[in-house]
């Protein structure tokens, strides 16, 4: 999340892409995880903006506050237990997630970082490997396309090499790909509430990260900061709300609701764009810009996206063969 990917191994498909998904049910899941990718990629460059000024303890404490907000109200109606423990376990991912990847803007570009995250797409086929379930070889050669790419990226063998961000960073794409993988587990047990997890989700994260900040800067720490942060000009709340909402509240909801709707390996596609809008936002508000190494770096991580997304001849007959069961 992601700042969040959707799964790469296609965490929720629909049963069936038949003619009762038809007019708005085929085109706006589709829209809305296009939109949300672009929502999304805005998140780094708002995190280096709002670092500048106030730690990223007080900075992620407050954003998932607010992000929990709207969720509130539903807490009574999803106190399953399939619901909190699905929620807690994705929620401490991405807890893990967010907070290397506010940790790690502290030391490297918002654009740098965007990329090294999307590796999350490739974290996910490694897990289901390890976890006894069969990988293509495609997925392989996607795995070791990203590697390349990120070594490009973080220039490995060059003058300065990766810097601790980037290393950092790398831990948001194990986080969210950890993420993914559990979400896949818990999404084909029967009972499982989307809402229901997205709710304790947040609840998780807000409780997460307000215990990060009182561990880091203690009691009074914590409350200066967060009132500095509070008390701060009206852009300075209006980034705060736009994460809060609609990147991290709006976005976990929609994601959720958008990939039971839409085939996985589409919704991966659409998600792959991501640090190209990323990248273009921190070039305009922050001024950043590539290298030639970095963009072939960059391009390499795009293209193992790509790969794992991508259906060949046997697989789709043995996926139309599952669906015909």
């Amino acid at each position: 999340a992601t700042d969040a990917a959707p799964d790469p191994a296609g965490a929720v498909t629909s049963a069936s892409k038949d003619g009762a998904d038809i007019g708005s049910s085929e085109w706006l899941p589709r829209a809305l995880l296009f939109l949300f990718a672009v929502f999304c990629s805005t998140n780094w460059t708002s995190i280096k903006v709002l670092q500048s000024s106030h730690s990223e303890h007080v900075v992620a404490a407050v954003r998932f506050a607010v992000a929990a907000l709207p969720f509130v109200p539903f807490i009574p109606k999803h106190m399953d237990s399939l619901s909190i423990k699905s929620g807690l376990e994705i929620g401490l991912w991405c807890v893990f997630g967010y907070i290397c990847q506010a940790t790690g803007l502290q030391y490297t570009d918002a654009s740098k970082g965007a990329f090294i995250c999307s590796l999350a797409m490739v974290v996910v086929p490694l897990l289901k490997s390890v976890s006894g379930s069969e990988v293509k070889p495609q997925l392989w050669a996607a795995a070791l396309l990203a590697v390349s790419g990120t070594a490009l990226l973080v220039g490995v063998g060059g003058a300065t090499g990766p810097n601790v961000g980037d290393l950092i960073s790398g831990g948001s794409a194990l986080g969210f790909g950890a993420m993914f993988f559990r979400m896949d587990c818990y999404a084909k047990q029967k009972g499982f509430d989307a809402v229901g997890c997205t709710v304790w989700q947040c609840i998780t994260l807000a409780v997460a990260m307000a215990v990060w900040l009182l561990v880091s800067e203690g009691p009074q720490g914590a409350t200066e900061g967060v009132l500095s942060l509070l008390s701060s000009d009206t852009s300075t709340l209006a980034i705060l709300a736009w994460m809060g909402v609609v990147t991290t509240a709006g976005v976990l909801y929609v994601e959720t609701w958008a990939m039971a709707k839409v085939d996985g390996a589409e919704a991966g596609i659409i998600f792959a764009s991501e640090p190209v809008w990323a990248t273009m936002f921190a070039a305009l508000v922050l001024g950043e810009s590539f290298g030639e190494k970095e963009v072939v770096g960059g391009m390499c991580i795009l293209l193992a996206c790509l790969l794992t997304q991508l259906r060949f001849g046997d697989q789709k007959s043995e996926e139309l063969a599952v669906q015909a069961q």
